[in-house]
Parts: C-alpha cells; sequence; structure tokens
C-alpha cells in the first residue's frame, strides 16, 4: 500500500460523494486535488470577476425561473444582491444606492452588446462589438459614460470599496456589479419553451435523487441549471453562461458537464434529454445541440475512470518548466506568469520564488 492510500485510511477520508468539478479538479492535477481534497489545505484564490459576475447572474435566474417564488427579475436581483455584497465583503453600500448608480451603466452594457441591433447599438468605426466596453471603452462609450456621471460616480465608489476588499484594486466593483445585472436584466425566456421542466434540479442530494458514479460507490452531486420542455415534446437541458465568448456547436456537443447531467438525469426519470444546451446571456443566443448516447456513454466512462483512480490514491506532481502547466500559467505573446497554482509553494519552493520576483 503507497503513502497516499495509508493516508486516506487515516484521515477516514469521505468518498461518498464527489461532484463535476472536484473531479476536474483531479483531471487538471491530481496533486493539487490532493492537497486540497485530502490533506484539506488552505487554497488562497485570487479574485475572479468572471466567478462573482456567474454568481450573481445564476441565482437570480433561478429565482426568476423558480415558478413557486414567481419573483420579477429586477426583485429578484436584488433579493440576492444583498447576499452577495456580504460574500465579496462589502458593508458600505446598500442594494437600493448601488442599484440605482448601476443601471445607466447596465443599458450601455447593453447597447454595446450583440442584442442591441438598433441604432442606439454602441460598436467600433468598423461595426465591430467592443471586446470589453467597461475596460476597453471606444471614444462613444467613454462619452456616454461621463455625460451620465458614470465615470466619476463609480470612481468614488470604487475607490471606497477598496479600502474594503483589496480584490477591487484591479478589478471595478460597479462595473462587475453593472455587468450582472445586464446579463440578469435583459434575459427572456424564449417563445419556443413550452414550460419550466425544472430549475436547479439538484442530484445525489437525498437518498431518492442519488446517483453512483459506475463501478465506484461514489455519488456525484450537482445542480443542472434549466430545463425545459419544447412545443414538440422534446427535453432540453440548458446551462446559463456568462462568459463573453460563444461557444460553438461542436463545443457543445463534446461539453462534458452537459453530457454528464443529461446521464444523471436519465437515471433519476429514466428519459434522456434529447437536446442538451448553452444559454449564452451574452448575446441571448442558445447554442442547442442533439444529445448523442455514444457521447455520453463516453464521458461517464471517462469520468468513472478518473474517479477510481482517485479512490486508489493515485496522484502525481506536474512540472512547472512545462509550458501553461497547472503549475503555471503563461501569456504567449511576452512568456510572462499571469497565474499560477495556490499550492505552487509547497510543491516547488523554488518555483514559487521566481515567479514573486517575475510578479
Amino acid at each position: 500500500m503507497n503513502t497516499y492510500s495509508q493516508n486516506l485510511q487515516k484521515q477516514q477520508v469521505d468518498f461518498s460523494y464527489t461532484s463535476f468539478s472536484r473531479i476536474e479538479s483531479f483531471k487538471k492535477c491530481s496533486e493539487y486535488y490532493h492537497k486540497k481534497y485530502i490533506k484539506g489545505e488552505e487554497e488562497i484564490k485570487p479574485f475572479n470577476k468572471y466567478l462573482a459576475i456567474g454568481q450573481l447572474v445564476h441565482s437570480t435566474l433561478a429565482e426568476y425561473l423558480d415558478e413557486v417564488t414567481s419573483s420579477s427579475k429586477f426583485d429578484a436581483f436584488y433579493f440576492h444582491l444583498g447576499p452577495w455584497l456580504d460574500e465579496v465583503g462589502v458593508h458600505k453600500y446598500d442594494p437600493d444606492d448601488l442599484l440605482e448608480y448601476v443601471m445607466p451603466a447596465a443599458d450601455l452594457l447593453w447597447r454595446a452588446s450583440e442584442k442591441c441591433k438598433d441604432e442606439r447599438a454602441i460598436r467600433k468605426e468598423n461595426g465591430e462589438l467592443l471586446s470589453d466596453p467597461s475596460k476597453y471603452p471606444n471614444k462613444e462609450f467613454k462619452r456616454l459614460c461621463s455625460e451620465e456621471g458614470i465615470t466619476e460616480r463609480f470612481a468614488t465608489i470604487d475607490n471606497t470599496v477598496c479600502k474594503e476588499n483589496e480584490a477591487f484594486i484591479e478589478e471595478s466593483f460597479c462595473w462587475i456589479i453593472s455587468k450582472a445585472y445586464f446579463l440578469a436584466i435583459s434575459f427572456e425566456v424564449p417563445d419556443w419553451v413550452k414550460e419550466n421542466t425544472h430549475v436547479e434540479l439538484g442530484f445525489s442530494t437525498n437518498n431518492e435523487n442519488k446517483v453512483l458514479i459506475p463501478n465506484t460507490n461514489t455519488a456525484l452531486r450537482g445542480y443542472i441549471d434549466w430545463i425545459v420542455r419544447l412545443e414538440d415534446g422534446r427535453l432540453l437541458l440548458l446551462d446559463h453562461k456568462t462568459s463573453r465568448k460563444k461557444p460553438s456547436a461542436e463545443e457543445v456537443f463534446l461539453h462534458p458537464q452537459l453530457n454528464i447531467y443529461a446521464w444523471l438525469y436519465e437515471k433519476i426519470y429514466g428519459v434522456l434529454p434529447e437536446l442538451i444546451g448553452i444559454n449564452h446571456l451574452e448575446s441571448g443566443e442558445y447554442i442547442v445541440v442533439q444529445t448523442n448516447r455514444t457521447v455520453v456513454g463516453s464521458f461517464v466512462d471517462y469520468y468513472s475512470e478518473l474517479q477510481q483512480s482517485i479512490e486508489k490514491g493515485i496522484h502525481f506532481k506536474h512540472d512547472p518548466n512545462e509550458y501553461n502547466t497547472p503549475c503555471l500559467k503563461r501569456n504567449w505573446k511576452s512568456n510572462k506568469v499571469i497565474e499560477s497554482c495556490p499550492f505552487l509553494a509547497q510543491c516547488h519552493p523554488i518555483f514559487h520564488h521566481l515567479v514573486k520576483e517575475e510578479l
């Protein structure tokens, strides 16, 4: 028995359930998984504005689409903004004031997005979309921000918020909320949706919906964003995405999580959703493909093998010298380190020292 397996027995690691993200972290780096989930070492992550936006938008849409609560989009956003502010450690401003400040900015973000197709649209001189209006605005966007008083107001708020949470020194607190508000409020249920079948559908959250990963004793726990029934009776399993990049049909077809969640749904309800898709909130478009049972089965087998490897105690360290390992991520143009693993110091102390000097 190797040292890792002995540690598992000593620590009585609970393998009764896992999540897709946990298995993904093992796939990315088994040593990272070992440190975080087996040894329980603290992980200090840099602030991720995309994750922050995604959390606020997902919770808002879940509230709005839930027919039990029947909240308006505005009320749902307002309801979840308070807890989100607590989570990011900002207490100087209340939701009422912030919403009044960010609504004009959210409107400008809408005008700069694919969703705006009339004369109000804000575009580059060649007609292309702005890559990131809040960070890289053109003259028109800057002018409108100045006229609306957004530039001055946001600078004041951001400077105050930075004193509470230093993470917002590099990322504008106000523009993060504005982006989340724009994505949530501009969402519309398509007319081809006949009914909401499930919203935030959980698996392995109790004994009734428990699904074991094949050839393991581990249940796979997760939540499906949205399942709808179309006019022709087919089921469509959807995931909300707040990323700016729109996925291709091929990326959706081979999307590991969507295929695994389609399998989970079938295990509980006895029917495989005929369609899987991404609700791309930035553009308002839905990228939908036909579910393929062979592809679903291949992903189930693959993630089953990964979980079996986890339970056997298999793990190894990556070499930071290799290009863009999980240890170090470099800019492909400058070759400078732009991101490093939070456990780099423990695995490779010398590289951690060099990275700190470089940064």
